[in-house]
């Protein structure tokens, strides 16, 4: 797995296309962190990156498809890919060293955006006035959400041995799972099914507050983990073998006992430098005291307010 791994990585990086895609990913980034009025960073006059963790998403799914298209369409292309069976190597470790690749390069991706943290916590008043902790926990999110359509984008292209078809279908597909549950969602007749559920921007927008649920987490295992083994299937499927794999089997049947394990047992870990969504133990003792339930009214004004 680890030779295919190089490889990939090494192909990538030899390539014009590859420093191109992320240099737009990064002017692109960077225009809306401290270009474009409605999410600049020195407009908002707040020493936060929320505009970045917000954006990027959307970024990513034009970015991530761009490096997965070729990681299984031009090796069948090219009739290469039945070379890479001829060596010692296992479906499964072929495919997910692709992955893994692709992994890498989306990280490599985001180093770069180290630079706008650096910037904001010098600009910061007083200087370093900017919670390091919740940023550390708002790039996990990130890489999660990478690892994610990393595992749609691999999928896409082991549908197709046309680039840019698998490229058309992986931001589809991105697309659909990050938006797209929460809009039937609010359609009337798919009302209280708790279709978010299944979406990614619940999970996302949770994590990227700085606050890291082991449900979230399992939810974005469970989603790479499905797609990695539609991938392995659709390349079975095209090889006319069996899909009686004793490890795909195996390994829906662990993705199964994750997802109601997360539902049954959770904890959160809140990476924010105040705590801000963990409930300290002086209200937990209060609340615990309470003889009665208690309703909150909040009154808020405008559009402008962090998220809760």
């Amino acid at each position: 797995m680890f030779s295919i791994l190089k490889k990939e990585i090494t192909s990538y990086l030899s390539s014009l296309v590859a420093y191109v895609t992320i240099g737009v990913f990064l002017l692109v980034l960077g225009l809306f962190l401290w270009v474009f009025p409605a999410s600049s960073i020195l407009d908002y006059g707040y020493a936060g990156l929320d505009s970045l963790f917000s954006t990027a998403p959307y970024l990513f799914m034009f970015l991530i498809p761009a490096i997965t298209m070729r990681s299984l369409a031009e090796e069948r292309r090219e009739g290469t890919f039945e070379l890479l069976l001829t060596r010692p190597l296992t479906d499964w470790q072929i495919v997910l060293g692709k992955y893994f690749a692709s992994l890498t390069i989306v990280l490599f991706a985001l180093l770069p955006t180290l630079v706008y943290y650096y910037s904001v916590y010098t600009l910061g008043s007083p200087q370093g006035n900017i919670d390091t902790g919740g940023v550390i926990g708002s790039y996990i999110g990130l890489f999660l959400l990478g690892a994610g359509f990393c595992a749609i984008g691999m999928f896409a292209s082991a549908i197709s041995k046309n680039q840019v078809i698998a490229f058309t279908v992986a931001v589809f597909l991105c697309f659909f799972f990050y938006s797209g549950f929460d809009s039937l969602s609010q359609l009337l007749s798919l009302q209280g099914l708790n279709l978010e559920n299944l979406g990614i921007t619940t999970h996302y927008d949770s994590v990227s507050r700085g606050v890291l649920d082991t449900r979230d987490l399992c939810y974005f295992i469970v989603l790479a983990g499905i797609f990695i083994c539609l991938t392995l299937m659709m390349l079975l499927l095209q090889r006319q073998k069996s899909m009686r794999n004793p490890v795909l089997i195996k390994t829906f049947g662990f993705l199964l006992l994750i997802s109601v394990l997360s539902s049954a047992t959770f904890t959160r870990f809140d990476f924010t430098k105040e705590k801000r969504f963990t409930v300290s133990k002086i209200s937990r003792g209060i609340m615990d005291s309470l003889k009665a339930p208690v309703r909150v009214i909040v009154y808020l004004q405008g559009d402008n307010f962090p998220r809760i």
